[in-house]
């Protein structure tokens, strides 16, 4: 039983200093010319660059230990990570603090030789501002967009006109008039938000840990861990979203490392072994059709010509498997054998031994490759 209070106080200083929104002189022939003229109007409430909350975080856990080996735990906690100074919405408002309530229970095992420990675990967490979670520009051009075109018979835009938010997060757009001066649309406008985070969006991640250790003897030891993760969206702004599984998971992760230590003789300290570890190929966004001819993802149901509601649909996009292997040597033990030397470790890592280089995802539209075969030495003195 515990808790944890947290007085977060965050002040952004906030200039809205964005290569798109500054203004150039374009005349070739201006001595001035390629300098910025100025910036367009400062966006954004300076009094909503600035937080300040108090949380309390509770938390509480059991262990029943049924016998010698084996016991059932439980625990449940809330947590709290501050926001930064930078972490804004399209408004230009600070976001409030991640929160989180997380229930977990499982069952541990251990022999009474310890040669033999296993944990298994079952898990959920709920998040309200994820910071790891955060919406693409296209939908988030679909919550805020430009205008609102109105049309007659034939499909053509007969008035426009813009909604109070756009002046703030669209820039660099001119009006079409009519022949009576009658402003009928907007051209040009770029989706310029002061930030790209949405408060109040929820997500759920849970799963399952399994985590063995097997050390037969003193210098064998050996680990295997698996863990199954789903991370969905619990509530969002975007409703077709909810139940959905949140770009950057992984379902599957696999890890296993065999390591021996030579306890005795002219290699005493001396430790190699190996480590290898699997990532199932990781989501890299859901991407939504569109059902209303636009040439632009719908996040919305549509409503056509006859009344016909059509719903948004989409599919999964994931990218591949990551698994590589790595290997280690190095040597630990006491400088000198003097009372209280000093402590020596030594460590030399091939890491991809096998050069396996996968394209992987790690968030909404963000992939890269993994690291290729690289070779680190680490050392470190412990007094």
């Amino acid at each position: 039983l515990g808790g944890r209070i947290d007085r977060i106080d965050v002040e952004g200083n906030y200039f809205d200093y964005k290569r798109s929104s500054l203004s150039y002189d374009n005349d070739i022939n201006s001595s001035t010319y390629g300098e910025v003229l100025g910036m367009l109007p400062k966006t954004g409430d300076p009094n909503d660059t600035s937080l300040i909350e108090n949380h309390f975080s509770p938390s509480l856990g059991a262990l029943y230990w049924f016998n010698k080996n084996t016991s059932i735990f439980a625990n449940f906690s809330k947590s709290i990570i501050s926001p930064t100074g930078f972490q804004y919405d399209v408004m230009g408002k600070l976001t409030p603090p991640e929160t989180g309530n997380g229930k977990e229970f499982g069952f541990k095992f251990s022999n009474q030789e310890s040669t033999i420990n296993a944990q298994l675990a079952f898990f959920r967490i709920d998040k309200k501002n994820d910071q790891k979670s955060n919406l693409s520009y296209p939908q988030l051009q679909a919550i805020y967009p430009f205008e609102n075109e109105q049309f007659d018979a034939n499909g053509n835009v007969i008035s426009s006109e813009l909604y109070p938010y756009s002046d703030i997060i669209y820039s660099a757009y001119t009006e079409v008039r009519d022949d009576d001066g009658d402003i009928i649309d907007y051209t040009g406008a770029v989706f310029d938000p002061i930030g790209t985070r949405v408060a109040n969006e929820e997500t759920r991640s849970e799963g399952i840990e399994l985590d063995f250790y097997y050390n037969p003897s003193r210098a064998v030891s050996v680990f295997l861990g698996y863990a199954y993760l789903d991370t969905t969206y619990l509530k969002s702004i975007i409703p077709s979203l909810e139940g959905l599984t949140i770009p950057g998971t992984s379902n599957h992760n696999f890890n296993a490392q065999l390591k021996y230590t030579f306890t005795s003789g002219k290699y005493k300290g001396f430790f190699c072994g190996l480590n290898y570890k699997y990532r199932s190929a990781a989501l890299l966004n859901n991407y939504f059709t569109d059902i209303n001819d636009d040439r632009e993802s719908d996040y919305y149901p549509e409503e056509l010509d006859d009344g016909t509601i059509i719903n948004p649909k989409y599919f999964e996009f994931k990218l591949e498997d990551q698994f590589s292997t790595d290997a280690f040597v190095g040597w630990g033990g006491k400088i000198s054998k003097q009372k209280g030397s000093p402590s020596l470790r030594i460590q030399l890592n091939i890491n991809n031994v096998f050069d396996d280089i996968h394209l992987i995802s790690t968030g909404s539209n963000n992939a890269r490759y993994t690291d290729s075969r690289n070779v680190t030495l680490s050392s470190t003195i412990s007094f």
